[in-house]
């Protein structure tokens, strides 16, 4: 059964990566209820640096993971207001060859808006969003859970979850243990065919890019 989902607006490359590549405008999203496995850890070495869009020349956001492995999204508004500096509490998963993102959903509360896990009742306190890297020494590519791809097999009943959809809105939320969620990973093609966000490496600073954004934003004034 396929949904008719081809209305869903698609959310600003950067926020992607932060919810799994889930729109967390709360318009298309995956959540699950376990992290995938119990081997999670706090730091990839691959991550360190400064990261930015590949398709944007003049980025006003950019990912910046320091020395210590703290996560930090970078954002520089056009208004000349101070940069901001969100840091993002994530776990790095490496299973079978593969590389994944792990990102509590409570995580993003001092970034956006997150609303409780739909169609589950008593609501759960914490959901996890999940991605697929592929990283090299320069580049990094994201790839996000297909949210119509899990939502047609949880109707088709080849995975356990709910699917809400109302009007524009998509939420799916996945069901099971920590155990289940690794053996979906591992037998189940999740994730979108082609990346959703390219990053590349930066051989700027974080204090450097900052600058660099805000000359860029003044000089489009």
């Amino acid at each position: 059964m396929k949904l008719p989902l081809s209305t869903l607006r698609k959310p600003a490359p950067l926020l992607i990566l932060l919810a799994a590549c889930a729109a967390i405008g709360a318009c298309t999203e995956t959540r699950f209820a376990a992290p995938p496995g119990d081997q999670w850890q706090s730091c990839d070495p691959q991550w360190k640096g400064l990261w930015v869009p590949r398709s944007e020349s003049n980025s006003d956001s950019a990912f910046f993971v320091d020395d210590a492995c703290h996560f930090v999204l970078i954002e520089v508004p056009k208004n000349g207001a101070p940069a901001k500096r969100t840091s993002i509490a994530l776990k790095y998963v490496h299973a079978d060859g593969k590389n994944y993102l792990v990102v509590p959903d409570d995580a993003l509360k001092n970034l956006v808006d997150i609303k409780p896990v739909y169609g589950i009742e008593p609501v759960p306190k914490r959901a996890y969003y999940l991605a697929r890297y592929v990283a090299t020494s320069n580049r990094i590519d994201v790839y996000s859970v297909d949210a119509e791809r899990v939502a047609t097999r949880i109707i088709e009943h080849k995975l356990d979850g709910t699917v809400s959809k109302i009007a524009n809105e998509l939420h799916v939320f996945v069901t099971g243990d920590s155990a289940h969620t690794l053996e979906i990973l591992r037998g189940d093609s999740i994730f979108a065919d082609k990346p959703g966000i390219e990053l590349e490496r930066s051989k700027l600073s974080a204090d450097e890019f900052e600058q660099q954004a805000r000359q860029s934003a003044h000089g489009k004034k």
